[in-house]
């Protein structure tokens, strides 16, 4: 990032980021589901991806509206896990940084873009939901499965 970036393309590079955020995320769910050891976790998780994927691509729409092209380069490496509780367990961790990252942008944008803001509101509500379905997801898992 440029030290001479304007404050609407400061904006625009952390959507930019988000939305790939966003789009490894749910890249790394669908993979879990892949391997999900029951069908009912299966269906839990991929309802999670299509919020995400939904939420990529309201980033997606905003990014369009303020002028950026969407790069498929920004999307990063998944994670995973030897059982279905660890890989809960680094998608947990992936949402508390989400979380914290959202909770940034709130409030730095909150008078200055107060869309932006509505946006990322919207988004960290979305998130703290997921976080929740996955702390649920791995109470109900087993640490020591082999799979």
């Amino acid at each position: 990032m440029s030290f001479f970036q304007s404050e609407f393309e400061r904006v625009a590079g952390e959507l930019q980021t988000l939305h790939g955020e966003y789009r490894r995320i749910a890249r790394q769910l669908e993979a879990h589901v892949e391997e999900a050891p029951y069908p009912h976790v299966a269906d839990r998780l991929r309802k999670i991806v299509d919020q995400e994927e939904q939420n990529a691509r309201r980033i997606a729409d905003r990014l369009v509206g303020l002028g950026r092209h969407l790069r498929d380069e920004d999307a990063g490496p998944i994670r995973g896990g030897h059982n279905a509780w660890e890989r809960l367990v680094v998608t947990l961790e992936d949402y508390r940084g989400l979380l914290r990252r959202l909770s940034g942008l709130w409030t730095r944008w909150d008078d200055e873009h107060p869309e932006d803001a509505a946006l990322v509101h919207e988004l960290r509500d979305s998130a703290v939901a997921h976080r929740e379905e996955i702390v649920d997801l791995m109470a109900r898992s087993d640490p020591h499965a082999e799979n």
